[in-house]
């Protein structure tokens, strides 16, 4: 079975995924895909290794919602002190990470196909790094506002693009035990 239409020639295929998917065409299963294999001559212990560790730094996307759920945690007291904040507007600020998630967890797939999984997390931690700093630094309401916000949707975007991340760059057969 060969997809595509074959053209007035016959024998020539008429696309690329035609020639993809002739039965004669080599198979190319042993070749090692992704960013990491880049050139023939990378040994295959050396691309466990930077697999692995890849992995390893693109899994702790996710553990930036727990860092920020203890921050708040353990800074929503002084929080209350210092904006006189009452229980409504003090859980407004804590649940707006939550709300900046959903959102950025409904574009990361747009953003992922557009600029690419490893460049939208690069950018998930700076935009989670420029959302922590209007957290910090706020000396208004709004302003702590707008830093929620923005950490929620660097949240978002990370818990869907890095486990994406991780299974594109992950041989198939340590895909399961990598993305657990």
């Amino acid at each position: 079975f060969q997809w595509g239409y074959r053209g007035r020639r016959g024998g020539q295929p008429s696309n690329r995924l035609d020639r993809s998917c002739r039965q004669d065409a080599p198979s190319t299963s042993h070749v090692p895909t992704g960013p990491l294999r880049r050139s023939a001559n990378i040994s295959k212990t050396t691309t466990a290794r930077l697999t692995l560790t890849a992995a390893l730094f693109a899994a702790c996307g996710g553990l930036i919602q727990g860092f920020d759920t203890g921050g708040i945690s353990n800074a929503s007291q002084e929080i209350v002190i210092q904006f006189g904040l009452n229980p409504l507007v003090q859980g407004l600020v804590t649940s707006l990470v939550l709300v900046g998630a959903m959102v950025g967890a409904a574009f990361a797939g747009s953003l992922a196909d557009a600029f690419g999984r490893r460049s939208v997390l690069i950018g998930c931690g700076v935009v989670f790094s420029v959302g922590v700093g209007l957290e910090v630094f706020a000396f208004s309401l709004p302003m702590l506002f707008g830093g929620r916000v923005t950490v929620g949707l660097a949240i978002g975007a990370a818990s869907c693009i890095s486990t994406l991340y991780i299974s594109e760059i992950s041989p198939p057969a340590r895909r399961g035990g990598l993305l657990a």
